[in-house]
């Protein structure tokens, strides 16, 4: 099988192929989902997140083993496991549901599994997040959105109404962001012996859109700057264009997670993801000419701004969560 693979699929074709594989797999999974009425919006979420996370692993393992496979790497290092060795169904399982949403490696630091007490605190953490976000959503941020849907106000009191919400949801998203970033991803790392794994950074104090996309998700910065940014650069793609072309899977990517499991087909997440290429030179701008503060300051107010007319947008047009 191997050699037919070899003799008959050029690189191209494989990674094609190995790409349509990645995102065919969360697609499907996300629109059955969906059109079964499995779960409300927020469990379809979480697990379209976790579907996220495979399309970056498996689109890692690929182009990591092609890297590999063209180096023709023939060391023989005590207790490392070198290509083509390290492609076996063990080493495969190991990545995928063993270590964290980090890239592929040939081989990682010695696993330190974590303690009762620490999965327990772990638990408590994600219980006390989940029922302040439904406080939230349930006694503030809906009630809201109905009130602004289903009433007739006049300009000042949408505007009122609007930045009600806003303080609302910039709470929940608040709140999202320490169930992913500081509870799951670090969860699933502890469990799998790799509590050390860095998920984000001091992202919050940046000063423009540039310093915020490397520090905020070092997950997908990470996985587009190694398999999509760098091996575009070297290809000989100017810096603009594969800046483009990384956004624009970034953008399919929030697609996934953030609209198809809400029953949302508009290439909504691909638009508001690209629209963040302009925005970032207009915050680079003005961190130059006012200062790392006001910079900081823009990129606040942008995505308290940018989520809550994403939300409000998604809620009245397409009667989210009104069953």
């Amino acid at each position: 099988m191997l050699s037919f693979v070899e003799n008959r699929l050029s690189e191209r074709q494989g990674m094609t192929l190995h790409a349509i594989n990645a995102f065919f797999v969360a697609v499907t999974f996300v629109v059955t989902v969906r059109f079964n009425q499995a779960s409300f919006g927020v469990i379809r979420t979480v697990s379209s997140t976790l579907v996220q996370c495979s399309i970056i692993k498996t689109w890692s393992y690929a182009y990591v083993n092609k890297e590999l496979r063209k180096q023709s790497i023939k060391r023989d290092d005590k207790g490392t496991s070198q290509y083509p060795r390290n492609v076996t169904l063990k080493n495969l399982c190991e990545y995928m549901l063993c270590t964290p949403h980090v890239q592929y490696k040939l081989s990682y630091p010695d696993r330190q599994y974590p303690t009762f007490r620490e999965c327990m605190r772990q638990l408590f953490l994600a219980f006390s997040v989940i029922c302040g976000m439904t406080f939230l959503a349930k006694q503030f941020i809906f009630p809201e959105l109905k009130l602004l849907k289903h009433n007739h106000f006049n300009g000042t009191e949408k505007v009122q109404r609007f930045f009600t919400v806003m303080v609302f949801l910039h709470l929940f998203w608040i709140l999202g962001y320490f169930l992913f970033y500081r509870i799951i991803h670090p969860t699933y790392a502890i469990l799998t012996g790799m509590p050390h794994v860095v998920f984000e950074e001091d992202w919050w104090n940046s000063p423009n859109m540039d310093e915020f996309w490397r520090l905020w998700n070092r997950l997908i910065y990470d996985a587009l700057k190694l398999t999509v940014m760098i091996p575009l650069l070297r290809k000989g793609f100017g810096k603009r264009t594969a800046k483009t072309i990384s956004f624009l899977i970034a953008g399919l990517l929030h697609e996934i997670v953030n609209t198809l499991p809400l029953g949302i087909y508009s290439g909504a997440g691909i638009l508001v993801t690209l629209f963040e290429i302009p925005v970032g030179y207009v915050s680079t701008y003005v961190t130059r000419r006012f200062g790392d503060e006001v910079g900081n300051t823009l990129i606040w107010v942008y995505f308290n701004i940018n989520h809550t007319v994403s939300f409000v947008f998604a809620y009245i047009t397409y009667d989210l969560f009104e069953a």
